[in-house]
């Protein structure tokens, strides 16, 4: 869904959405209209060099603001499926935007609500960081400015501080207004600039004026002759054409109202510019155009070269993720060999460098999940913690990397933890360590018994499923005794190590990485 800079909406009657006037002041307009200026001669006098058709990579901080009690943020896949449809919409532009170190998190229920309030802009102005694209999300996007006394802003970019705040909801529904609020922050206008603030309405504006609402020369539809003006009026630019904010409360991708211009010609809007107004047009079909793809090429290297975005950070790869998650333990609908703790583990996904891991009951299910965030190419995850011995559990896996966010949620696994398994139940062993009890390159693990008698103990090693992977005899003396246990050739994985006699059974958990 198409939206805008700081798009307000007012639902009406009959649910159409109109055009309302814009929050941010007509100041902060006027900034990136002397800024766009700029760009465009110095674009003529040669100052620009052309990227060579390098794709770019930009480094964005997200900041996902919550309240207080550090509740109800946009959930980060969200961010992420919303990053990789901004990346798809800018590839042909040989621009991608990716996650710069992980996410912030800013819980302040007064920002949540209004990140423009003064402690909200002061909070949002600590927190954010230098050289990067700083999207902030809270629950609302308001602007602090305008005048209008209903409405809901979508998003806006601001140049006066340079960041770009979203409203939550835009995000979760992946619409394509963070596309049109980097247009902005890349250097772009609206094609209806000067007429941001108030809808074009035919009973009001006809005949069109010469000048626009925003106090500009309002655009004529024409490209020669005297009637030419698009240089200086709308968004600067002459391969966009007219549009006097038509595109809200229009309910299909096709204008046709024969609206004419202040020359008398007939204003043909580009319906399917990203940085208009129009809503209905096919979600694919949306485009910049040369001149516009001309000003974000500039604007980049002219960022990057003042440092407002750091030309030196680069992602930690550009690999497309690609593959499903394939768990290997536990596998779907198996019953875990114990309910103290549980091991997860899935196939390494091509290309992912990081992943998000759920899990939680199936009643309520996955919207109460308690969610880890794994990096490093990280695929494994013990969570020890009381499981519900027969009770269902439900587990998933999002793998992404810094610039590969859109492979989304995995399918859903479930589980059923096992009877809960003894630690302390051998009255005659006093203490018992395994040394060390997570272990790398290594072909044995030291057991360190301290007895009060003389006792026969069979020790086994027992994986993940409960299959003994060796038993060993031995007799206890009273006080310390030492065992080497092998593990060589043992995978990566968590084991138990079962002490058990005729008394009892005393068991410890050993943890294999690297071997």
């Amino acid at each position: 869904m198409k939206q805008s800079f700081t798009l307000l909406l007012l639902a009406l009657l009959s649910f159409n959405v109109y055009a309302q006037p814009c929050g941010i002041g007509a100041e902060d307009i006027e900034i990136m209209t002397q800024r766009l200026i700029g760009y465009k001669q110095s674009i003529k006098e040669g100052v620009h060099q052309d990227r060579s058709g390098a794709m770019t990579y930009l480094p964005v901080k997200i900041h996902i603001i919550r309240t207080t009690e550090g509740t109800l943020g946009i959930g980060e896949e969200f961010v992420l499926e919303s990053l990789a449809a901004l990346n798809d919409d800018y590839i042909d532009q040989e621009i991608q935007f990716y996650i710069d170190e992980g996410f912030n998190y800013i819980d302040n229920t007064a920002t949540f609500q209004n990140p423009s309030s003064i402690a909200g802009s002061t909070l949002l102005r600590n927190n954010k960081v230098n050289g990067r694209v700083n999207i902030f999300i809270p629950q609302t996007a308001s602007t602090g400015g305008g005048g209008l006394e209903t409405g809901v802003t979508l998003g806006f970019f601001s140049p006066t501080n340079d960041w770009i705040v979203m409203k939550q909801s835009e995000i979760r529904n992946i619409s394509s207004t963070l596309t049109h609020e980097l247009g902005h922050y890349l250097g772009l206008l609206h094609p209806h600039s000067g007429w941001d603030a108030v809808q074009y309405d035919p009973g009001i504006h006809t005949p069109t004026p010469t000048f626009a609402p925003g106090g500009r020369a309002t655009e004529n539809q024409a490209r020669t002759g005297s009637c030419r003006n698009c240089e200086t009026a709308g968004d600067l630019l002459c391969d966009t054409p007219p549009d006097y904010n038509f595109g809200f409360g229009w309910n299909d991708c096709n204008y046709n109202l024969n609206t004419l211009d202040p020359c008398g010609d007939v204003v043909d809007p580009q319906e399917i510019n990203f940085m208009g107004y129009f809503l209905r047009c096919e979600v694919d079909s949306y485009t910049f155009t040369p001149n516009q793809k001309e000003i974000m090429d500039f604007v980049v290297s002219q960022r990057r070269q003042s440092n407002t975005i750091f030309a030196n950070l680069t992602p930690s790869t550009v690999e497309t993720v690609v593959g499903d998650i394939v768990p290997v333990v536990p596998l779907d609908g198996a019953t875990t060999f114990n309910s103290n703790s549980v091991y997860f583990q899935w196939e390494r996904v091509e290309g992912a460098t990081d992943y998000i891991f759920e899990y939680a009951p199936r009643v309520p299910g996955l919207s109460s999940a308690t969610r880890v965030f794994l990096t490093d190419g990280q695929n494994d995850i013990l969570i020890e913690q009381p499981f519900n011995p027969g009770q269902e559990y439900l587990w998933r896996v999002y793998p992404y990397n810094q610039s590969s966010t859109g492979a989304g949620f995995s399918e859903i696994f479930s589980f059923f933890p096992g009877e809960a398994t003894s630690v302390a139940q051998l009255e005659e062993v006093d203490s018992f360590e395994i040394i060390p009890n997570l272990v790398s390159n290594q072909n044995e693990v030291l057991l360190n018994i301290n007895s009060t008698n003389a006792i026969d103990i069979d020790i086994q090693l027992v994986n993940i499923s409960g299959q003994t992977i060796s038993t060993n005899r031995m007799i206890l003396v009273n006080g310390q005794n030492n065992f080497d246990l092998s593990v060589a050739g043992l995978s990566n994985g968590v084991y138990f190590v079962k002490l058990q006699s005729e008394t009892g059974i005393v068991t410890k958990k050993l943890l294999i990485q690297g071997n």
